[in-house]
């Protein structure tokens, strides 16, 4: 996962793009997750039945409205969590890294810290300020949204809101729904490779549209 690292706060003059707001459904999501996981084997799965509320109120918190925008955050997270299975990530040595989004350190202590309901648990692991290089004091920054569904989940749509690496509007670019678009911000927003990651896209773009 190659999140890019370096984040600005939540940009809060982003608007809805003009496109129709999507109203997530569960039908949508079971067609958009081919390979959801199994909570029977899987300890950190999450069903798609518990993961919609979490969906939808987050992509309406961050304003993750079109098809195309959600089809994208869909796609991101079905991709690095094996379908919703691990909000942890499997090497442990990668300390810190996390959420269905599996976001890497140091993104994951500014997604923590933008969350205000957060801020007392998170200002007493991190004095403002300071760099973390203790690998158990990230476990502990990341457990903060793990411990939390709508946190869990929020983490996509956090960062596709935000300006980070890229042009909000290679965001509102999401809404039109195309191949070229997803890549490009994947590259241009994820820093990441793109050729595995398109069958997820194809999956949950045809579920949403």
């Amino acid at each position: 996962m190659s999140f890019a690292p370096a984040l600005a706060l939540p940009h809060p003059e982003a608007k809805a793009p003009s496109a129709v707001k999507n109203e997530l459904t569960l039908a949508q999501l079971k067609a958009a997750v081919k390979n959801p996981c199994n909570p029977a084997t899987q300890p950190e799965c999450t069903p798609l039945e518990q993961a919609l509320g979490p969906l939808q109120r987050t992509f309406e918190e961050y304003k993750i409205y079109t098809p195309g925008q959600q089809a994208a955050a869909i796609a991101i997270m079905a991709f690095e969590s094996g379908g919703f299975a691990y909000k942890t990530n499997l090497n442990p040595a990668n300390y810190g890294q996390g959420t269905y989004a599996q976001m890497q350190y140091p993104s994951i202590e500014k997604y923590v810290s933008s969350i205000k309901a957060l801020s007392p648990k998170f200002q007493a692991l991190v004095k403002p300020g300071t760099t973390v290089t203790d690998g158990a004091v990230k476990n502990k920054v990341l457990k903060l949204v793990t411990s939390n569904l709508d946190y869990c989940f929020g983490a996509a749509p956090w960062y596709m809101s935000n300006k980070a690496t890229c042009d909000p509007a290679v965001f509102d670019g999401l809404s039109k729904g195309t191949d070229e678009a997803y890549k490009t911000y994947l590259s241009k927003c994820i820093n990441t490779g793109i050729d595995t990651r398109m069958q997820t896209w194809h999956d949950a773009i045809a579920a949403l549209q």
